[in-house]
This record gives C-alpha cells, sequence and structure tokens, in this order.
C-alpha cells in the first residue's frame, strides 16, 4: 500500500513538472479546456449592428435607363391615327376608279390641322419641302379651295384669321353672289361642313354660314342680286380655326346633297361636268371627328377613269364620312403622303392656291413665298 502512494506521488510530481516546461496560452480564462475555442463573447465580435451594413434601400437599385427622346419615332404611328390606304371601283367596261385616301384622327395631339394659303401656287411637294426646311414635319398635303391664275377664288382662314376671301371686291364669285361649301376646324377641336360667304357689312371681314345656298339656282337661272349680309336670315357668325372652301356639299348629317347643292352653288354654270367622270378631290368628317382626305385620279391618269360629284358622295360615305365637301379637281388633284412624294397618279401635277396639311407642329405664319 505505502509503494501504491509512493508511485502515484511521483506520478503527480511529473505531471506537475510537464505543465511549468509547456503553459498554456494566455487568454481570457487559462482553465478552459484544451479542446474550448479562445473564449470570444458573441458581445466581442466586432461591433456592427446589422443596420450598419450598408444602407441600400431596394429603390437605391440600378435605375431603369431613362428613354431618350431622340430614339422616339419620328412619325405618329400610322395604324393608329393615319390610316392610309386605296380602293378601286369596277365601273364596267373595262373601266376603274382609283382613289388614294386618308383618315386622321385630330385629336392626337402628334396631328396638327392646317389649312394653307399658297400665293403665287406651288405643286405640293414644293409645299411640303417649304415646310420640312422650316423644321416642319408634314404628314399629308391635300390640294383644296379654286383658284384662277395665281389667287385664290375660295375663302381660306388660317390661325382663327380670314388670311383670303376669294371674293371680288363687290363680293362676287364668277360675277355671281355665291354662297358655298367650306370645310372647317372650330376652337374645340371638332369639323363643320358649312355655307359660307364674307359678308360685307361685317367690319371685319369675318365669315357667315347659312343654313343652304340661298337663292340661287343655276338650273332656272335665278341669282341674288344682293349680297347676303350679317342680317340675312339664316346668318351665322362662323369663326374656324383653319378653313378652305370651294364645293359643292357633297354630304350634310349623314345625307346626300350633292346634287341640289351643285345647283344651289352654280358650279354648273359652265357645264355640267359635275355628272361626268374626273379627277377629283374631297374631304369630309365622321361621326366620331376624324377627318376623311380623299384624292380620285381620272382622264386615265394611272388606269383610273375618275368620278362624278355622286359618285365622290357614295365613295366618301363608305369611308364613313357624315359630312364633306368637293374640293377643287382635274389637274389639280393630288394627294402626299410623309415621304414628300405623290400617294396618288395625278393627271396633271398642277401648282395650286391652297392646300390641307396635316404635320407635328402648327404652322403660324400664311403669307410665305414657295
Amino acid at each position: 500500500m505505502k509503494r501504491v502512494k509512493s508511485i502515484l506521488m511521483l506520478l503527480a510530481a511529473m505531471c506537475l513538472l510537464a505543465q511549468c516546461n509547456n503553459p498554456q496560452p494566455a487568454g481570457p480564462d487559462s482553465s478552459e479546456e484544451p479542446s474550448a475555442e479562445p473564449s470570444v463573447e458573441p458581445s466581442a465580435e466586432p461591433s456592427v449592428e446589422p443596420s450598419a451594413e450598408p444602407s441600400v434601400e431596394p429603390s437605391a437599385e440600378p435605375a431603369e435607363p431613362s428613354p431618350d427622346p431622340s430614339s422616339e419615332p419620328a412619325l405618329p404611328p400610322f395604324e393608329e391615327v393615319l390610316d392610309f390606304g386605296h380602293f378601286e371601283k369596277d365601273l364596267g367596261e373595262g373601266a376603274v376608279a382609283k382613289g388614294y385616301f386618308c383618315i386622321a384622327d385630330v385629336s392626337d395631339p402628334r396631328l396638327v390641322f392646317n389649312a394653307i394659303l399658297v400665293p403665287g401656287n406651288a405643286t405640293l411637294p414644293s409645299i411640303y419641302s417649304h415646310w420640312a426646311e422650316e423644321g416642319v414635319k408634314p404628314y399629308l398635303l391635300l390640294n383644296a379651295g379654286y383658284f384662277g391664275g395665281s389667287s385664290t377664288v375660295s375663302p381660306v382662314v388660317h390661325n382663327a384669321v380670314v388670311v383670303a376671301t376669294g371674293a371680288s371686291s363687290e363680293g362676287k364669285y364668277d360675277g355671281y353672289y355665291l354662297v358655298r361649301a367650306a370645310f372647317g376646324m372650330m376652337p374645340d377641336g371638332t369639323f363643320e361642313c358649312r355655307w359660307v360667304y364674307p359678308c360685307a357689312d361685317d367690319a371685319y371681314g369675318r365669315l357667315y354660314a347659312f343654313p343652304s345656298p340661298l337663292d340661287n339656282d343655276d338650273r332656272t337661272d335665278t341669282y341674288m342680286t344682293s349680297a347676303p349680309t350679317t342680317k340675312t336670315p339664316g346668318a351665322e357668325l362662323w369663326e374656324p380655326e383653319e378653313a378652305i372652301g370651294a364645293g359643292p356639299m357633297l354630304l350634310l348629317n349623314g345625307e346626300d346633297v350633292t346634287v341640289e347643292a351643285y345647283h344651289k352653288e352654280v358650279h354648273a354654270i359652265g357645264g355640267r361636268q359635275g355628272y361626268k367622270r374626273h379627277p377629283r378631290s374631297a374631304i369630309g368628317v365622321t361621326a366620331d371627328n376624324k377627318v376623311v382626305f380623299l384624292a380620285l385620279d381620272g382622264r386615265n391618269a394611272g388606269g383610273s377613269a375618275g368620278a362624278t360629284l355622286p359618285e365622290m358622295a357614295t365613295y366618301m360615305k363608305e369611308l364613313g364620312a357624315v359630312s364633306a365637301i368637293n374640293l377643287d379637281g382635274g389637274g389639280s388633284t393630288g394627294m402626299v403622303g410623309p415621304e414628300g412624294d405623290y400617294i396618288d397618279v395625278p393627271y396633271e401635277k398642277r401648282k395650286v392656291s391652297s392646300a390641307f396639311m396635316l404635320s407635328d407642329v402648327d404652322v403660324r405664319r400664311s403669307y410665305i413665298k414657295y
């Protein structure tokens, strides 16, 4: 038993000597078991609260690049606001009528409706080029009013100003006091077809609208002997923003009035050409205020025989117009599109004195040398 105690005491002394020769690494508590990691309390880790991580709100993620305005289409989407098209009508005996049209939603802010007076006359492509050089983008040009020589004989209103009455100093057209059809855009953006006349007793030279062409009728050689005035029954001040006159009225509020208007507006004084087929142009408005532009070629230009005035009324109605007027025709008929070229096949490509134009901006200048 004593021998065992001696052995145990010897072993204890040997262990103590080993610890002295191999000290434990210094630390907060050197009495830890050898398997224990250095004692580091969680709070002893770098003091970084979760909120101290880089503050990146979800909205601070890289933003989508803003659209470059210069990359936007230069033209409005035609299928939405400019519906260009054409049609062919079989007239029998191998003859066809070829029409080129555009139906425009002018309520779209990218489209501006302009009535253009052209002093000295110019072709439609020349008018297009002039405005393009001025920084305007024309989308469509259609010939409009009548003219003699280099002057309009139809009224033109631009920017709410009557820039031409078309009448003589006595208030006559072709020697008569004629109340004829005009097409205009009103201040509220709606479009109208009205019978109009520049009443001389209006101090400001404004146009007045009437419920009919009044008392002329070339079928009976009946003509007014004095000019209509602001006091004539039915006279109503007509103040469109943009307008051009021509005639005759083709459609009015859904009714075909072509034949009556043709004679009472006195378009047949030089013959009955309205009942023969020729190149013709027309403009009108649909029930939902879209504008219908039509150029119908004739005299075999592009293989088209042309149209009579009653046929033009039918074609305009088929295109959706409820009110429409005839414009100057023959060699004047033509339509130019967004690229500045004729869409139709004009008979003559004649210089004209006025035109309807759709563009991207307001055109504020009227008297321009082309």
